[in-house]
């Protein structure tokens, strides 16, 4: 199934690398039951209306693991 957002909100998902690691957060999931792991991620625009990809993946990064971006690389959009 696939599924959209509504209003055409956009989603950052970050794949975020400290020396050869990947990060990763712990979240639970009410439709599973259980924490899952993943990769960091929020909704671009959640704060401020025209808010830039790479803005919105700093700011995620930041609340949810604590770490700032040193570069940021768009990679796609889909």
């Amino acid at each position: 199934e696939y599924v959209s957002r509504a209003r055409g909100i956009k989603a950052a998902v970050i794949l975020a690398i400290d020396d050869g690691h990947v990060l990763l957060v712990e979240q639970y999931r009410v439709p599973l039951g259980r924490r899952c792991l993943e990769l960091p991620a929020g909704l671009v625009g959640d704060d401020a209306a025209g808010e830039h990809f790479a803005e919105a993946a700093a700011r995620e990064l930041e609340e949810e693991t604590g770490y700032r971006p040193e570069t940021i690389e768009l990679v796609g959009e889909f």
